[in-house]
């Protein structure tokens, strides 16, 4: 995995609002993932929710009941949050207390944010998957 890909992919979202379904945290993460590795985690997902409660019921139908759940089946347990490197997918607390996924690049975590991606501090990571 390349630091430019991981600079590209924060570029190219920088100003994506957040949507249910096509920009959320989770498509957000998986996209960067497909860009990274070529292999989408969000397969099942995609078209199939348009709404907070839509992409809840969505994780349910598939047999998740949390993002994290749904990290650590795609991607293996997750590393300890200081060994976090560029490209990594994070479980972290937004500014609203809510659980998002996003992804680690240098000290700060980008997530997608209302009006495009907003930065997070590490301190707030929850737990960190390597992406390979």
């Amino acid at each position: 995995m390349s630091l430019s890909a991981v600079k590209k992919i924060i570029k190219d979202y920088k100003d994506k609002p957040f949507v249910w379904g096509e920009n959320d945290c989770c498509l957000f993460a998986a996209n960067t993932v497909l860009a990274l590795t070529g292999k989408d985690l969000a397969v099942e997902f995609r078209g199939k929710y348009h709404t907070k409660l839509g992409a809840a019921r969505a994780l349910k139908k598939h047999g998740f009941t949390s993002i994290e759940q749904l990290l650590t089946a795609k991607l293996g347990q997750s590393i300890a949050p200081l060994t976090a490197t560029y490209g990594d997918l994070a479980l972290i607390e937004n500014h609203q207390g809510e659980l998002a996924a996003g992804i680690v690049f240098r000290s700060s975590v980008y997530c997608v944010g209302p009006q495009g991606l907003i930065q997070l501090p590490l301190s707030n990571v929850i737990h960190v998957w390597r992406v390979n």
